[in-house]
């Protein structure tokens, strides 16, 4: 296990808890590789008194180590989750009656995370390579709209508060870092998609300056103004950061969000597309289910807001499968990777990000079984919209 920070201690829990904590165990939280950005724990503690109703763990995250640590936070990706969980996440439980994310106990750190251990009431996280069937993609699109409307209702209230958490710490023209990185990795993927053979005539359609393309593309789409769809994104809502509750029949009771690094002030599509390309077991289910978002989004909304129609989130889609060829391209090779293989960021250097394409110790993932099962479709519908 890396090593803990010596500040991680019971003196910081004592004020996080605002109770005395005598003794913590640490342990990770999650198998090696599946935290990406970040080093998750789970901490037991023990209380110098009796603690009814206080946590017997919690979740503790901790900024990565090595190379992509100094991203996280010259972006500020950590400082805006701990501010999304400390000052936007419970306006929406205090103006909204809504509870859609774990508690957060404050510290005056802003390099830890504190959280409530959602798994000790019962929920669980779906497996990522799997993905989501119908019912629980339904049930997780239902809770992303209720949190898209959310930043509908609140803004005029609490505006600065969601033009803090809104600020773009991923997909900006300043961040050289994120655009080498998409650059990079569709050389990758097509590199290795080439070496396919039943996907000859989609790589055929290949150009060497996709990646720059696409990112050109997002960023031009991204610069638009799409009114009011202009929600409060997630950021990055797939199968990993959404837990779910049961009961003994396995019916889904709760689900819960978490990770909010990503949060973005535009349109819903972004979100969406994330979703459909790395956490759905059939995407012939996305017609069905684009419909069950618009339906909850516009019943969460204020009388005040025209509703959104079907095509209007249809273009919306539409203008955004950049997004989701990005998501393809780059992103979901790491999502479903098998988990014997799976890397592990925290050993990952610069010298490895920046490698060339063919000497990559990452290449691997473009080859593994899932992906490959899921990247023909993908490709076909990516030629069908115009982006091959």
């Amino acid at each position: 296990m890396d090593s803990i920070p010596d500040w991680l201690d019971a003196e910081l829990f004592s004020t996080a808890l605002n109770s005395t904590v005598t003794k913590i165990e640490v342990k990770p939280a999650l198998g090696r590789g599946e935290n990406y950005l970040s080093r998750l724990y789970r901490v037991k503690l023990k209380y110098g008194t009796t603690a009814e109703k206080l946590p017997e763990t919690v979740i503790v995250k901790l900024l990565p180590v090595g190379y992509l640590e100094s991203f996280i936070k010259e972006n500020g990706m950590l400082e805006k989750e701990i501010r999304m969980y400390n000052d936007y996440l419970p306006l929406l439980k205090l103006n909204l009656g809504i509870n859609l994310t774990p508690v957060g106990f404050k510290v005056s750190r802003r390099d830890v995370l504190i959280l409530e251990d959602l798994s000790s009431d019962g929920y669980k996280m779906k497996d990522r390579i799997s993905r989501l069937d119908r019912n629980h993609a339904e049930a997780a699109l239902k809770v992303l709209a209720e949190f898209h409307a959310a930043s509908i209702i609140l803004q005029e209230k609490y505006s600065k508060i969601l033009e803090e958490v809104s600020v773009e710490s991923q997909l900006h023209e300043d961040n050289p870092f994120e655009k080498d990185f998409i650059v990079n990795r569709f050389n990758m993927f097509m590199l290795e998609m080439r070496k396919q053979s039943h996907l000859k005539k989609y790589t055929d359609l290949f150009r060497d300056t996709l990646g720059a393309e696409m990112w050109t593309l997002l960023m031009e789409e991204m610069r638009k103004d799409c009114g009011w769809l202009k929600v409060l994104n997630h950021g990055d809502f797939w199968t990993n950061n959404i837990l779910y509750k049961y009961d003994d029949q396995g019916n889904i009771l709760d689900l819960k969000l978490v990770d909010f690094q990503f949060t973005r002030s535009a349109s819903p599509a972004m979100d969406l597309q994330l979703f459909f390309v790395t956490s759905l077991c059939d995407r012939t289910d996305i017609e069905h289910l684009t419909e069950i978002y618009r339906v909850t989004l516009n019943s969460n909304l204020p009388k005040s807001v025209a509703p959104l129609s079907r095509a209007q989130i249809q273009a919306e889609l539409n203008r955004f499968e950049v997004k989701g060829f990005i998501v393809a391209a780059c992103l979901l090779p790491g999502a479903v990777i098998n988990r014997d293989e799976i890397i592990n960021y925290d050993d990952t250097t610069e010298e490895q990000f920046s490698s060339s394409v063919e000497d990559s110790p990452h290449n691997f993932m473009y080859r593994d079984a899932t992906y490959l099962s899921m990247i023909e479709p993908l490709l076909m519908h990516y030629n069908k919209v115009g982006l091959l």
